[in-house]
């Protein structure tokens, strides 16, 4: 899936990995990127993103055994205060568990 193009002063890598009833994605954004804004685009295209494949490819298929699909980011941008690249998914990660809570198919950043 591509979610935007990459240019020179930006470069995008993607990492997934499947976990506990869910699939973790992470996407790593190198450039000075301090633009709450765009990181919320990008954010919000993704989450459109995956629901539209959600819905399209996968609840169809299951749709007769009563299987959902829910799509719940936790988006954090890197700053200062992360020390290691685990305590900035950890925050991600409480994001979006807080994206969850408030009811699913949810976009929540991180402070």
């Amino acid at each position: 899936m591509q979610i935007f193009p990459a240019t020179a002063s930006y470069s995008c890598q993607i990492q997934s990995q499947s976990i506990n009833n869910g699939f973790l994605l992470a996407i790593f954004i190198s450039g000075y990127l301090r633009n709450v804004g765009f990181i919320m685009m990008v954010s919000q295209r993704l989450y459109q993103d995956l629901r539209e494949a959600a819905s399209q490819n996968f609840l169809t298929e299951t749709e007769a055994e009563g299987i959902t699909c829910t799509v719940s980011l936790g988006v954090k941008m890197l700053d200062h205060n992360d020390h290691t690249i685990d305590e900035a998914v950890k925050r991600a990660d409480d994001a979006m568990y807080k994206a969850k809570d408030s009811g699913r198919n949810c976009v929540v950043i991180a402070a």
